[in-house]
């Protein structure tokens, strides 16, 4: 009799059967009118849930001695909304776990703070290889390289005039890896003095061993010693600034794997007892740790100069390449790129030849937060080597000319340039955010537009233009002060809107862009410098200046002088031309807030130029008549001072002389 009550309260209804095919669906909510023939299913969700609805679910031992149809209201009372609503949390922290910090954004002067280190980082490791190159310049150690030449199986002299220079460069590559050995990059943090030295040369020349960058300057000597024309060519990596706080444009280093094991160890066992807050803190400790990072290593090789094809040839001996530039970058590993590789040529000259080394251009430019101020240095720095060096020139047979060498260095430049173009498209829609060659319609700016618009391809459906036809657009009135006019023909048919918000009267202070030749409106019409003409002033009549209606002149640029004017800018001058009765035009020159309003900036007048002299002459005696009576009232002044000081020092005498010292 109990096996059937037993096989009574586990037999399987149709509808059970049915659901038992089904174990892949998705949790739904459970409602109060579910029917009993999904109480298995509900049976299975609680051993899920959490401790409160474990404890009011029946067990099977429980009901083992209870018909079915007792047990069914027993399984109702299980709190389900409580159960979804906990796995629901549980998927939102999951979530939020994931979820990316924001960029820290910094100030402005934080990030001119942020440049300068940049800048002046880079010109010291610029100015550290430039000492370095001189070294290789060492007549003492091109003569012991070039002795230890004698021991070589090929002559490198001879071999060179017959055969490729590429192919001498990789026997001088052989031998030389074959006579020098390579150290651990293991440098001693509190060594004191100047990283290497001649002498420090010498001792790796004589020990036969030295760490990575000694090798690539002995080797530099040694091309020397072979009367080859030869660049040191170096990797700058000055500090960089995180990603997302001040340009968004830099590169982590390679982790060190055996911290960052411990690290990741670590955070894993911790994991579960933190909170979000604190897993968030230490990501930024993690990547903020100095430690966590390689030590930085020198990256130095060889170009020498083929002087039958005019082209500068790769050759690294401690990687022992040759003609392989593209092969450099990817030892470094994936996030380390090349920002900055300069040539410093055996007289002295800077190259920049970052192009020629690095695989994807516009990511090396992210990083190049000095690009155009570098140009500006090294263009410098070449013109006083020049100067500098003068009739100094060497004159060796074998050597090229300088104005051989200028025409090779320019020549090098178009090539170079022509590296940096040849890149293809992006793989990403963010790879054209800030690509220098090709740009997305979505990723223009509210003041930019296409001129001309010319596809230059498509990215998943999408037309892609060229970076330089990206065109700056500006207001009526902003081009008027920039010296230019909208045309008449092209006010009806503006380039772009620019929404300026629903309020009209949001520019009411008459020194924005009003006066565009539409009223003022919710949107802003924008024209782009090819809808501009230059500005032509108006005329003077019989020397009088041109004035609009508040009695002055607009001076926003040098092209709005009118013809046969001139525009003072002197102290008290407008004092002075009035004296003379001379017509002149206060000038305005820009706008400034005082007191909560927008008020017009004079600066100076604006007078005929026949008045020009006159005006100066007299300006320049009222100056001198000012700075005479300035003196004359000093004077005055320290008499009167003077007369002060000595009446109470006497009546102070006379005080102790009378009554004694106080």
């Amino acid at each position: 009799m109990a096996s059937e009550e037993e096989d009574e309260e586990f037999a399987y209804s149709a509808g059970e059967l049915d659901d038992d095919e089904e174990e892949d669906v998705d949790w739904e909510d459970v409602g109060a009118s579910q029917q009993a023939s999904e109480a298995p299913i509900p049976q299975e969700a609680a051993s899920n849930s959490p401790p409160e609805p474990q404890e009011s679910a029946p067990s099977v031992v429980e009901s083992a001695g209870v018909d079915a149809e007792e047990s069914t209201p027993d399984l109702q009372q299980v709190d389900w909304e409580q159960v979804n609503r906990s796995l629901a949390e549980q998927d939102a922290a999951s979530v939020a776990r994931k979820r990316r910090r924001p960029p820290i954004r910094l100030t402005k002067d934080e990030k001119q703070r942020e440049k300068a280190l940049h800048q002046s980082h880079l010109l010291v490791l610029l100015a550290t290889r430039i000492k370095w190159a001189k070294l290789s310049r060492s007549q003492l150690l091109r003569g012991l390289l070039l002795s230890l030449t004698a021991t070589a199986d090929t002559d490198f002299f001879a071999d060179m005039k017959l055969q490729p220079l590429s192919y001498s460069l990789e026997l001088m590559v052989r031998w030389f890896n074959r006579e020098f050995r390579l150290a651990d990059d293991v440098q001693d943090d509190d060594a004191e003095g100047e990283l290497m030295t001649e002498s420090s040369l010498m001792d790796v020349v004589f020990a036969r061993e030295g760490h990575g960058y000694e090798l690539a300057v002995l080797f530099a000597a040694l091309c020397g010693a072979l009367q080859l024309r030869y660049r040191l060519t170096c990797a700058l990596d000055p500090l960089l600034v995180q990603r997302g706080k001040v340009f968004e444009s830099s590169f982590k280093q390679r982790p060190n794997k055996r911290r960052r094991s411990h690290k990741v160890a670590d955070s894993l066992l911790k994991k579960k007892a933190q909170p979000d807050e604190e897993e968030e803190k230490e990501e930024v400790d993690q990547e903020l740790d100095p430690d966590s990072t390689v030590d930085r290593v020198f990256w130095l090789w060889c170009e020498v100069l083929d002087e039958k094809t005019k082209q500068w040839i790769h050759a690294d001996a401690v990687h022992r390449l040759v003609a392989r530039p593209l092969e450099v970058e990817p030892l470094r590993g994936k996030a380390a790129r090349f920002s900055y590789v300069i040539s410093i040529q055996d007289d002295e000259l800077l190259v920049d030849v970052t192009s020629r080394y690095t695989v994807q251009w516009s990511k090396s430019l992210e990083l190049r937060l000095a690009d155009s101020w570098l140009k500006q240095v090294i263009e410098r720095f070449n013109e006083d080597t020049a100067d500098q060096r003068g009739a100094h020139q060497k004159t060796t047979s074998s050597l090229l000319r300088a104005e051989d060498v200028q025409k090779v260095l320019a020549d090098e430049q178009k090539k170079l340039e022509m590296l940096k173009l040849a890149e293809g498209m992006p793989a990403s829609v963010e790879g054209f955010r800030k690509h220098h060659l090709y740009v997305l319609e979505r990723h223009l700016g509210q003041s930019e537009c296409l001129h001309p618009r010319k596809v230059v391809g498509l990215f998943n459906g999408q037309p892609v233009f060229l970076r330089e036809h990206v065109q700056p657009l500006q207001s009526a009135f902003k081009w008027r002060r920039l010296g230019r006019v909208v045309m008449e023909s092209e006010r009806q048919k503006p380039a772009k809107w620019q929404s300026r918000g629903s309020d009209p009267d949001t520019n009411a202070n008459g020194s924005d862009d009003s006066d565009d030749g539409k009223p003022r409106g919710p949107s802003l019409a924008l024209f782009g410098l090819w809808q501009t003409s230059e500005f032509e002033p108006e005329p003077m009549v019989d020397g009088c200046i041109p004035k609009n209606q508040y009695g002055n002149i607009e001076i926003w640029s040098p092209a709005h002088v009118p013809r046969g004017a001139v525009h003072l800018r002197l102290p008290r001058i407008d004092a002075i031309a009035e004296s003379l009765g001379i017509d002149f035009a206060p000038a305005v020159v820009g706008f400034e807030v005082r007191n909560g309003r927008t008020m017009p900036k004079l600066s100076g007048i604006v007078v005929a130029q026949d008045y020009e002299d006159a005006l100066l002459d007299a300006h320049a005696e009222k100056q001198q008549q000012t700075i005479e009576k300035a003196i004359q009232h000093n004077r005055k002044l320290v008499l009167k001072r003077w007369a002060k000081l000595t009446k109470r020092l006497l009546l102070r005498q006379r005080l102790e002389d009378d009554y004694g010292a106080v």
